[in-house]
């Protein structure tokens, strides 16, 4: 059985491929699904570990910056949008801990006893 040869073409289409996938506009797009800061976390530190193997020199340096401007891209439309906002304070109330209930009973004795 033949291995199958690859043509220095076929390389240097992959290559181009893998270029073109890491632009900014495509990297945006794909950042943008995310629903919350730890999915948009895990698909940033998932491209960095991505194209650290497929590309090398100045494409990689090319496509590092262009990771980083994605990402403060789509983070500031967290802090800015409706839907960035709610997804932000979903966050930040699933990192809390449950806050206590009210109660009135303990509320009014603690208020009185800081009377007497």
């Amino acid at each position: 059985m033949k291995a199958p040869k690859t043509s220095n073409s076929k390389v240097a289409s992959l290559k181009e491929i893998s270029i073109i996938s890491f632009k900014y506009d495509e990297l945006v797009t794909r950042f943008k699904r995310a629903k919350s800061e730890e999915t948009l976390d895990v698909m940033y530190k998932g491209a960095l570990k991505k194209v650290e193997k497929i590309l090398t020199g100045k494409d990689l340096l090319m496509a590092q910056i262009a990771i980083e401007r994605a990402l403060d891209r789509c983070q500031q439309d967290f802090d800015n949008t409706h839907l960035g906002l709610t997804r932000k304070i979903n966050h930040t109330l699933k990192t809390q801990e449950s806050a206590k209930k009210y109660d009135p009973e303990a509320e009014m004795s603690r208020l009185l006893s800081g009377i007497g």
